[in-house]
């Protein structure tokens, strides 16, 4: 269901009295900008055909930044699908690392160097514990996302990490932890791309003020709703705007790229066919991911951009031009670049 509500609105309204506040630097500006535009025509737009039926689709583009809410569900997908053959068939642990919140300050003057600590610090904890014969005496590895945010957008860093049930001997022999119950983790998909704010929970924009809903933990999750004013609202969603380039989804040890492959390679050798299972336990089937090429109306994978234009906008024989364009490259059986 579309939101009655976007970030877009938000920035809308008051990116302007925030870039004359001083309040972020030019990187988390940017960022706020691109948000902002994004999928509107100051981004420009594309024309997409079927080579098929010859159906046609006009559509803004995409700022795909990371922070945005629009970009990251197709996003989410198709890194889920990217890992989907990398998973170990073993049970796999949750395991959540927090900042302590003294710290908190120092990460709005130095995110990087603290962020860069917790993740050092996370990997550094388990991979001695995993080494330690006393609990385990094996390699492991961990997959760790980082979020800075709480269910109020105030700053809360903690890493959301994902640990093998076990490791890799010195003598390359599968060990299965000896843990209490094993709890296999949700779906790797939850927490890779999430952001700070979706658009779903941005519930009005009034009288200056933005109201947005949240899960109060402390009271058994239950769902609430809190009003700030448009400013404020901005001002905490920056503090989750990342530094460029920081990579905010870290392999470690037998999950890292450089091992991951001969890893699972050697654990799937070891480990009996029955628990060489897909990721997770549920029956649930798995939403289709979303797929650029699928045409929206013969559902073939047959879809093909013909047409770019900047903020201008297509001509106003648009469909003429693109419905021949069409027609020229299914008659020479071509496609575009």
């Amino acid at each position: 269901m579309q939101p009655a509500f976007e970030m877009a609105d938000v920035l809308q309204a008051h990116l302007p009295a925030v870039q004359d506040g001083g309040r972020f630097n030019t990187w988390q500006l940017r960022t706020l900008d691109a948000v902002k535009r994004c999928r509107t025509a100051s981004l420009g737009s594309h024309i997409d055909g079927c080579t098929s039926c010859g159906q046609l689709c006009i559509s803004y583009n995409s700022c795909r930044n990371r922070h945005c809410p629009k970009c990251q569900g197709t996003a989410r997908e198709k890194w889920i699908q990217a890992r989907e053959e990398e998973v170990l068939p073993v049970p796999y642990f949750h395991v959540v690392f927090t900042l302590p919140d003294t710290l908190n300050k120092l990460c709005l003057y130095k995110p990087k160097v603290l962020y860069d600590l917790l993740f050092r610090t996370a990997w550094s904890v388990l991979n001695t514990f995993g080494k330690d014969h006393k609990w385990l005496g094996a390699q492991t590895g961990m997959i760790s996302i980082l979020h800075t945010w709480g269910q109020t957008i105030t700053l809360h860093p903690h890493l959301h990490c994902i640990v093998p049930g076990g490791g890799l001997t010195k003598r390359g022999k599968w060990k299965t932890a000896r843990t209490g119950p094993q709890r296999v983790v949700e779906y790797l998909g939850r927490y890779t791309h999430k952001i700070a704010m979706s658009n779903h929970r941005i519930q009005n924009i009034e009288n200056g003020k933005v109201i947005f809903s949240y899960k109060d933990y402390k009271h058994g999750s239950v769902k609430k709703s809190m009003s700030v004013e448009g400013i404020e609202f901005i001002r905490r969603y920056g503090h989750h705007i990342l530094p460029k380039g920081f990579v905010r989804i870290r392999h470690y040890g037998i999950c890292s790229s450089g091992s991951k492959v001969k890893s699972a390679l050697v654990i799937k050798a070891q480990l009996p066919l029955q628990m060489a299972r897909p990721f997770g336990v549920t029956t649930k089937a798995a939403p289709e991911p979303y797929n650029s090429l699928q045409c929206p109306c013969c559902k073939k994978e047959a879809m093909e951009t013909l047409m770019r234009f900047n903020r201008r906008g297509p001509p106003a024989n648009w469909k003429e031009l693109a419905t021949d364009l069409l027609a020229a490259m299914k008659a020479l059986n071509i496609e575009t670049v």
